[in-house]
């Protein structure tokens, strides 16, 4: 549901930029791989989705914190930025635990 903000005017990260091809595969690289994350989260807690909600609302609250209101072309480099170190951490955990999907159930 996230893609159609890049149309809207103001009020999220990606609103108001240029579509072009940056910004689009900055955010899908990103989207990726926060979904590996959370999903390595919510296997590795027993399933809980308190975890994948309380990660996914501590990464807003940081963007928000960290970027808002001010958002300009200088927030489009730390973006790309930060999402290198988030791209190594996915690939370090899909290497290291081989993305194990198999939930034990005792």
């Amino acid at each position: 549901w996230h893609i159609p903000l890049f149309w809207a005017p103001f009020g999220t990260l990606v609103s108001g930029a240029p579509i072009d091809l940056l910004p689009v595969l900055t955010y899908f690289i990103m989207l990726i791989c926060l979904s590996i994350i959370i999903t390595w989260l919510v296997i590795n807690s027993k399933g809980s989705v308190l975890i994948a909600i309380l990660f996914h609302l501590s990464i807003n609250a940081g963007i928000a914190l960290l970027f808002y209101p001010e958002l300009n072309t200088d927030f489009k480099i730390v973006h790309l930025l930060s999402s290198i170190p988030m791209l190594i951490f996915t690939i370090f955990l899909v290497i290291k635990n081989k993305l194990n999907t198999k939930t034990s159930t005792n």
